[in-house]
């Protein structure tokens, strides 16, 4: 619990913008790409003007977060033969997870949310597209938590 105490307070908005987001993701399975867009911009803008990560920090995370979830993407659609599991605002979600706690945090979320999330699909084996950004949520949250910065 103490690894909470440590963010900043800019840090624990997006980790409860995030959970609004993950309401969304499961109700609707569409989230306003532009919101999340803006939400990247403004962690790069935290992270430049307020110094809660380091800047270079916050723009390797952009892109590690858009790397990954490819790379993710890739994986599922080899393995499972699935083309659409995972939609394009997840990698937006996942770039802002970079954008507000850096490269390393968007390393350890996608080992968290990954896990969790194939477990989830093996469990209820469903081949249409599932919501991924309750998982990013979980796989933050499991960060925060276990990995100590």
């Amino acid at each position: 619990m103490d690894n909470f105490l440590s963010l900043s307070c800019w840090q624990l908005w997006f980790i409860s913008i995030l959970f609004v987001f993950s309401v969304i993701d499961i109700c609707t399975r569409r989230l306003p790409g532009f919101l999340i867009w803006l939400w990247i911009a403004a962690g790069l803008a935290c992270a430049i003007v307020d110094h809660s990560i380091n800047p270079w920090d916050s723009a390797a995370g952009i892109s590690v977060g858009l790397m990954h979830m490819a790379l993710f993407v890739l994986v599922v659609k080899n393995i499972y033969g699935v083309d659409k599991i995972i939609g394009g605002a997840d990698c937006k979600v996942l770039m802002s997870v970079g954008a507000w706690f850096g490269w390393a945090s968007v390393l350890w979320c996608m080992v968290f949310a990954s896990t969790i999330c194939f477990s989830f699909f093996l469990i209820r084996k469903k081949s249409k597209g599932i919501p991924f950004v309750p998982f990013i949520l979980a796989g933050l949250i499991l960060k925060i938590m276990v990995v100590k910065q």
